[in-house]
């Protein structure tokens, strides 16, 4: 559904689209893994409120592992709810990266991943494991390429094998993504920057061999 809101000077079109951004209601026991860094923590603590009432209702879940990143302990937004989470098993794992963390190297949420490879393939591999990531897109990107990695070196896939495992994901919507910024597309970046330094070495050779025929002449 489009709306359009102009006047003489400006013009604004808004969209309303369908989310699908949302818990699996089939499965219960479904491995979940939530990443989302600074606010992109926002759309999990529903998910996190939604398996807290769940368990107090007695429903059996499957488990949860959350990756959060911050600057400091500082900027850990609702730590102490979180942490409460981690005892009462609504988050069966949690795992929180400090950029600016005083004494210490900068570490973010792909960082962990990378570190946690083996648990978080293992929660992958589940034919019902979904995956939502919440932030900036070169974060989420940065995280991406560690999972095809982690799919690689844990999993055994080639590269085509990891990317189709993940595109799979996709279309039965176990792999979610809500993000924004720009995406930075390095292959296709690189693709580009490629083919114009070859095509200015190229012009440049071309030129060379132009000059050198004139001074024969």
């Amino acid at each position: 559904m489009m709306f359009f809101c102009t006047n003489s000077t400006t013009h604004v079109r808004l969209g309303i689209t369908g989310s699908t951004f949302r818990l699996p209601k089939d499965n219960q026991l479904a491995p979940i893994i939530m990443i989302g860094p600074g606010t992109g923590i926002a759309p999990m603590l529903g998910f996190l409120q939604s398996r807290e009432k769940a368990l107090s209702d007695g429903v059996e879940l499957g488990p949860c592992m959350v990756f959060f990143g911050c600057r400091s302990e500082n900027d850990f937004l609702h730590s102490e709810r979180m942490r409460s989470w981690v005892k009462t098993g609504v988050i069966t794992d949690l795992q929180v990266a400090f950029s600016r963390l005083s004494g210490h190297p900068k570490e973010y949420v792909q960082h962990l991943v990378k570190k946690r490879s083996c648990e978080v393939w293992a929660m992958l591999s589940d034919p019902s494991c979904h995956y939502y990531i919440c932030g900036d897109s070169l974060m989420a990107e940065d995280v991406f390429d560690e999972l095809k990695a982690t799919a690689r070196n844990t999993g055994g896939f080639d590269h085509i094998g990891s990317v189709d495992f993940f595109r799979k994901m996709k279309k039965e919507h176990r792999f979610q993504t809500d993000t924004w910024g720009v995406v930075a597309k390095r292959d296709v970046a690189l693709k580009k920057l490629v083919e114009k330094k070859y095509n200015q070495a190229g012009e440049w050779l071309k030129n060379f061999e132009e000059e050198k025929k004139e001074d024969a002449v």
